[in-house]
């Protein structure tokens, strides 16, 4: 479910589509964008993370 919820987030669609195509309450939409949000930012540190660190190595 979370990967369609997800798709359906990229594609732009509204929370309040996805809740009512899912039968989900408010509160369980906005915790699920917002767990997204969270690891969507994660990401993007590591990768950045990862890409001073390389960065770094090649410098030696």
């Amino acid at each position: 479910m979370v990967e369609r919820y997800i798709n359906h987030r990229d594609t732009g669609k509204q929370i309040g589509e996805i809740r009512k195509q899912y039968l989900l309450s408010d509160s369980t939409v906005l915790t699920l964008d917002k767990a997204i949000n969270l690891v969507d930012t994660i990401v993007v540190l590591h990768t950045y993370n990862a890409i001073v660190l390389l960065k770094g190595l090649r410098r030696t």
